[in-house]
């Protein structure tokens, strides 16, 4: 198979991530994704929101339009300012191809040596420091010229603080996570053309959830009530704001056919009767070529992916946790009660053991 010469690096899959001593992920850190959801599960501190990050950053350079892109290699400078590194404002991307054999592309860079039989079409590295990590992509066909590349929604509301905000980040430099920055320039984006008929039907879902649809006008955020009525988005429940906040991305396009979405704790603020509606809607928009990757807490959410998982569909469930080393580790399975260890369930164990010491007078 031959490698692309002139693409935008837009349609791909992230397939394996291999994460050595790479900020708070030590020690070596392995991970295989599937193509449709990616549920990430475990403890605060064993570094669910760094890897998806990092995965985000590396994504987001495949929106460096690349043309006559010869076999050799390319070195891609990405913006990116993360709060624990301060100083830090950019994060060097290097990418490799087989420049010996048009016909295999099995020749990458891991670790400073050649490491030969690859599957995957190409791969990334990326550096900050010294620090490293190495990520295998697949190229994917795709008829969608418009893909954005990625959209990184944080756990928290950033819509809320829209007025003025873009404008004084291109002035100044101010201490907002750039993941939050990106999102806001992504909502302010106005409507696409034309939306995709199979989204369609799924911002019907999105709106009649979140009780309206969403509005941007003197700089603000909106949503707007099915009787006209215009609620600021900081007046707005926090649970109803991650519907609308989806609506919205889907109607000005950044979410769609070839595009990669990363969410961080989805279930933040949201009531638990809400969750299996999330559940349906981000299943859903992975059979759509939309490679998903959350972060989350509730045991809830992460069952109800499983419950609206259907046949054909692409749902992975990984742990990250500290063995007995503490060194961070993963555990992935398709089945959220394959993960062992789930710090999940043994919150609700423990929660389980505590309750009935307790009713049995042993506490």
């Amino acid at each position: 198979m031959t490698h692309p010469t002139c693409c935008y690096y837009k349609e791909t899959v992230l397939r394996r991530i291999v994460v050595n001593d790479f900020l708070t992920l030590q020690n070596g850190v392995e991970m295989n994704c599937v193509p449709g959801v990616n549920v990430i599960i475990g403890e605060n501190g064993t570094g669910k929101s760094t890897l998806m990050k990092l995965i985000y950053a590396v994504r987001t350079s495949f929106d460096t339009e690349v043309y006559g892109m010869e076999h050799g290699q390319m070195s891609l400078f990405v913006p990116f300012r993360d709060k624990n590194y301060d100083g830090v404002e950019h994060l060097p991307i290097r990418q490799y191809f087989d420049a010996d054999d048009e016909s295999t592309n099995d020749v990458w860079l891991m670790g400073g040596e050649l490491a030969k039989g690859s599957r995957y079409d190409y791969c990334r590295e990326a550096h900050i420091d010294d620090d490293k990590a190495v990520l295998y992509f697949d190229v994917l066909g795709s008829d969608n010229d418009d893909a954005h590349g990625a959209v990184f929604i944080p756990e928290k509301d950033i819509l809320s603080h829209s007025k003025g905000l873009l404008a004084l980040n291109t002035k100044r430099s101010i201490p907002f996570d750039k993941t939050y920055i990106d999102l806001l320039s992504s909502a302010e984006l106005g409507r696409i053309r034309e939306i995709p008929t199979y989204m369609i039907d799924l911002m019907k879902k999105l709106a009649q959830v979140a009780g309206g649809e969403v509005v941007y006008q003197n700089d603000q955020f909106y949503m707007k009530k099915a009787n006209g009525q215009l609620i600021p988005f900081s007046y707005e429940a926090s649970g109803l704001k991650r519907f609308g906040l989806l609506w919205q991305l889907i109607q000005n396009g950044q979410i769609q056919s070839g595009n990669v979405l990363f969410w961080d704790e989805p279930d933040n603020s949201l009531n638990p009767m809400l969750m299996s509606k999330l559940a349906e809607i981000l299943m859903e928009l992975s059979r759509h070529q939309i490679q998903i990757f959350i972060a989350t807490h509730n045991e809830t959410l992460a069952r109800c992916m499983a419950l609206h998982c259907k046949d054909g569909d692409s749902l992975m469930f990984h742990a990250m946790y500290r063995d007995g080393q503490q060194k961070i580790r993963v555990c992935s399975a398709p089945s959220f009660e394959q993960l062992d260890p789930n710090s999940l369930t043994g919150a609700r164990v423990k929660l389980y053991d505590a309750e009935m010491a307790k009713a049995f007078g042993h506490v």
